[in-house]
């Protein structure tokens, strides 16, 4: 799991591919985001406080955290990379948000004390009439081949608000109730759902593309075709991005086989070779299951008990013997 969260991290962390990314999940792919209109921050929300004279702190650490400069507005968007469906996650990124808030203010408030500038309310605040903080928005990405069924907002986290409780003639009073129920949203998208590739314009298309077709090897092979050019020169961190999280150790394994100088690796030869070799494997295997039948044939073995002891049907026994006639 550390591996895959720093193989992510590392490869969504580019300022380019981030950029990228933004722009086709707000903008429809317009090119609204630039690399440089993007920054780095430290992952890491803290909360300090005091209680009866004792010192208490909590920390909360996202996957990525950037600064994104959207014309004169700044925004800090954090990126959460899921492998797996989290059945809290609105909870958990509601309280990644709030302690990004948390620490804005602490520092503010600390800018303040330092120059001694506050009276009264704003005072005891640690904030002015005109002080602002960054708007904070969270980006959940999920790579897992189950469709998401988690929610996908607080409210869906929470026990209806049964309206029949409330006595006749005061259906008023249980919708002012229900707007008081503030709803957090989770902005969530899935990797191998994602129906806009075209609106890509760096190697995340292929990836996404990849992840999406690599439980249907014909599918997979349609895809590679249609993107070879991009295939044959793929950068080493997409590369490895796609190995991690399909799970395919062997790509791992020849990686450096298939690498040019520049470090590209040319993953349609890739692929090429674990055909190939998958294809051997499967005739020699083949031909020792063949061998042991008819050894076990020759020598009086029951049809059945040659099924039990090759781990095969009785129907595939009754194919093997029935070529050699």
């Amino acid at each position: 799991m550390q591996e895959k969260n720093v193989v992510t991290i590392d490869y969504l962390g580019d300022p380019e591919r981030f950029a990228d990314f933004l722009n086709a999940r707000w903008f429809g792919g317009r090119k609204v985001l630039w690399p440089e209109n993007i920054q780095e921050c430290k992952p890491a929300s803290s909360r300090i406080w005091k209680n009866s004279g004792t010192l208490h702190t909590s920390e909360v650490i996202r996957d990525l955290v950037r600064k994104v400069q959207l014309g004169s507005c700044t925004i800090l968007v954090a990126l959460e990379a899921q492998s797996d469906i989290h059945y809290a996650m609105p909870v958990r990124v509601m309280n990644g948000d709030s302690m990004q808030y948390h620490e804005q203010w602490r520092r503010i408030r600390r800018r303040h004390r330092k120059k001694k500038d506050l009276k009264g309310a704003q005072y005891l605040s640690g904030f002015s009439r005109n002080d602002t903080v960054y708007p904070v928005v969270t980006l959940v990405i999920y790579f897992g081949r189950k469709p998401w069924d988690g929610p996908r907002s607080l409210r869906e986290m929470m026990a209806p608000v049964i309206s029949e409780e409330f006595p006749p003639g005061h259906s008023d009073n249980f919708a002012q109730v229900q707007a008081l129920i503030v709803d957090y949203p989770l902005w969530l998208t899935e990797v191998r759902s994602f129906p806009h590739l075209e609106y890509f314009r760096t190697d995340l298309g292929i990836v996404f593309g990849f992840l999406a077709n690599d439980s249907d090897p014909g599918k997979l092979r349609i895809f590679l075709a249609i993107h070879k050019k991009e295939f044959q020169s793929l950068r080493e961190d997409a590369y490895d991005m796609i190995t991690v999280i399909s799970q395919d150790w062997k790509l791992a394994e020849i990686k450096q086989d298939y690498q040019n100088e520049k470090g590209e690796v040319n993953m349609c030869k890739a692929i090429d070779g674990l055909l190939k070799e998958e294809f051997q494997n499967g005739e020699e295997n083949g031909i020792r299951l063949t061998k042991k039948v008819f050894l076990l044939w020759n020598s009086g073995t029951p049809k059945a008990e040659i099924a039990k002891k090759c781990d095969i049907s009785p129907e595939k026994v009754n194919r093997i013997l029935e070529w050699d006639e």
